[in-house]
């Protein structure tokens, strides 16, 4: 009698709080299926699965393997030893970029310089190729530096014994808001006697400068950089150029440039 009141007891609390259904797997483990409700504290131990919706309030420890399929509800502590497989599924849809409430973007037209030489999104420069953008096609075989991504960059430099100026510009509209320009950066070689130097600016302020003799010479490696320009977010046209003048005596100095982009948050 004592253990027919015990299982009617558990059969009542259990349709009290959902409809559950319980089995023994075979392996000591258990396999739960319908609604179940917890309030307080539940060790198991063995291999259990659940299918349906489980609300857990307080603190669960689980020994062995547990497969989640479909878990809604609040865990306040869940504290799990073994492997545990979650499955989770949703659906996202971005088609925009968004920073506090405002849609970024990149306002540079080919920062990257993928369109090649005379594309017409910069004005183009330069002393003795006649444009400073170039693709391997500039390189000498076996060159050991060249665009940090795509097949364009920008290079000012590469003769010695000889006056270079290159540059790239390009006229932009930024709204008011805030505004960040970014790009790669690298000098592989340089003459090392200070003559050689070059700067990214906007409306001929300078925002960067770099010259033979910076710590980074040498280094055949681009390094991100990136600059707050926001005094120039006020709703007008303004001008973003990368130059480089090299008059190198000895060992040719390369100043390399790729993957610009001037992001605006208007």
């Amino acid at each position: 009698m004592r253990k027919l009141a015990v299982g009617l007891t558990l059969f009542l609390a259990a349709c009290a709080t959902g409809i559950v259904s319980s089995t023994d797997d075979g392996t000591g483990g258990t396999t739960t299926t319908g609604t179940t409700t917890t309030t307080g504290t539940t060790t198991t131990t063995g291999t259990t699965t659940t299918t349906g919706t489980t609300t857990t309030t307080g603190t669960t420890t689980t020994t062995g393997t547990t497969t989640s399929t479909t878990t809604t509800g609040t865990t306040t502590s869940t504290t799990t030893t073994g492997t545990t497989t979650s499955t989770t599924t949703s659906t996202s849809t971005t088609t925009s970029t968004t920073t506090s409430g405002c849609v970024v973007t990149d306002i540079l037209q080919d920062g990257g310089f993928e369109a090649g030489a005379g594309s017409g999104n910069w004005i183009e420069s330069s002393t003795n190729f006649g444009t400073p953008l170039c693709d391997s096609t500039c390189l000498s075989p076996g060159a050991l530096f060249g665009p940090y991504a795509g097949a364009w960059f920008f290079w000012a430099g590469g003769i010695a014994g000889a006056y270079e100026d290159a540059s790239v510009s390009q006229m932009v509209h930024i709204g008011v808001g805030t505004a960040t320009l970014e790009f790669r950066f690298a000098i592989p070689s340089c003459d090392g006697y200070g003559w050689d130097a070059f700067e990214a600016a906007i409306d001929g302020t300078q925002i960067f400068f770099a010259d033979d003799l910076d710590p980074s010479c040498g280094v055949n490696t681009y390094a991100l950089k990136s600059f707050d320009v926001s005094q120039w977010a006020n709703g007008g046209n303004h001008t973003v150029a990368f130059h480089g003048i090299t008059d190198s005596l000895i060992a040719a100095t390369n100043f390399l440039v790729d993957s610009a982009r001037l992001v605006a948050c208007p």
